[in-house]
């Protein structure tokens, strides 16, 4: 056994890839805005919302532009799974190396986790004076995530994941959180707990940091399942027993975030209003269960606000790889190019990317 676990150990550990990462110079502007990255986990974007939920947001579209913010009618994330696309996200670029030789489930996450960890975008900033505050489920910039229940959440507890007993643990203690076999103490660890983690977070997000300039990441697991609450943030005790739709649960959830999603905002611009605040998310809805075009999972959501913003330079965001190309162009006087617009479509389980060009 021990020796088979070892066999498993070393299998799953990471190949080395050949991340390609932008260099830069240090700002000469003498200040700089602090900076709020609010990512919502799985949250689609205003086509994707109408077209296969027949949901409009038009009320929260409205309620931002009205408080001067840009608000993406149509964005897309270049990846639909969460560690690509943040990875993508916060080092402005492919994941070059990525090809059907390299996804290996786990190995391939735990170097994408790695290099969330060391991410351009966090030493630009501290390069610039930033102090770094991690709001979310990763490591980044060698600190640790606010969120401890996600068992993938750093390079060490994804490293062992695959030996016996926390298979074990992972793929069957689920089963103990509904049904005939039950626990509520189980179920108040491992469903409830991950619901005061994230209202925990929704509370650290609201706070502007004393220290200046400051970036704060709040990686919120909304409205990604489990569906907590209704649309109102009433907390549902039986999550898995609820008679309605998956799809009508998930928009109740995010009729929910939504309402925390203005808060958030609210409360940074009254004690902010200079600050640089990004509402966005890594990717859209994936379980669709009607016929949905080959994009729309990757139909995601992008709201900002800044007094810098130039609309000239924001109409050339169509995906979120050169959204903080973008950002160090216009408040940190880099010079990066924008990269062409790609979709890359990964199944993890055959082993297979597909590129979508948009």
């Amino acid at each position: 056994m021990i020796g088979i676990q070892l066999f498993l150990f070393i299998k799953q550990m990471p190949q080395t890839g050949n991340l390609q990462t932008p260099q830069f110079e240090k700002s000469t502007k003498s200040k700089h805005p602090n900076i709020h990255l609010i990512l919502l986990d799985a949250y689609p974007g205003f086509v994707s919302l109408k077209n296969h939920f027949h949901y409009d947001n038009e009320e929260l579209k409205q309620y931002f532009l009205q408080n001067n913010c840009y608000v993406f009618d149509t964005i897309y994330s270049n990846y639909k799974q969460t560690y690509y696309s943040i990875n993508s996200l916060l080092n402005m670029q492919y994941i070059s190396y990525l090809d059907s030789n390299h996804i290996k489930k786990y190995s391939t996450i735990l170097q994408q986790t790695n290099e969330i960890n060391q991410n351009v975008l966090v030493k630009l900033l501290q390069q610039n004076g930033y102090h770094f505050y991690n709001n979310s489920i990763f490591k980044v910039g060698d600190k640790m995530p606010i969120n401890s229940q996600l068992k993938f959440s750093t390079f060490d507890k994804l490293l062992i994941r695959n030996i016996f007993w926390n298979r074990f643990i992972n793929d069957n203690l689920w089963r103990f959180t509904q049904g005939r076999l039950k626990i509520n103490s189980v179920y108040d660890q491992l469903v409830l707990g991950q619901f005061y983690q994230i209202q925990h977070q929704i509370t650290d997000a609201k706070n502007v940091k004393n220290e200046s300039p400051a970036f704060t990441y709040t990686h919120l697991l909304m409205p990604h399942e489990p569906y907590f609450t209704d649309s109102v943030g009433n907390l549902k005790m039986n999550i898995s027993e609820n008679e309605t739709t998956e799809e009508e649960r998930f928009i109740e959830y995010l009729k929910y975030t939504n309402l925390e999603l203005k808060k958030i905002f609210h409360q940074i611009k009254s004690q902010d209003s200079t600050a640089l605040i990004i509402m966005m998310s890594d990717h859209g809805y994936r379980s669709y269960t009607n016929s949905a075009d080959s994009t729309a999972a990757f139909n995601n959501l992008l709201i900002l606000y800044s007094q810098q913003l130039n609309p000239t330079h924001l109409s050339k965001i169509h995906s979120n790889v050169n959204l903080f190309r973008m950002i160090a162009n216009d408040f940190f006087n880099q010079n990066l190019p924008f990269l062409p617009d790609t979709l890359f479509d990964i199944n993890e389980e055959a082993a297979m990317i597909q590129r979508i060009s948009l």
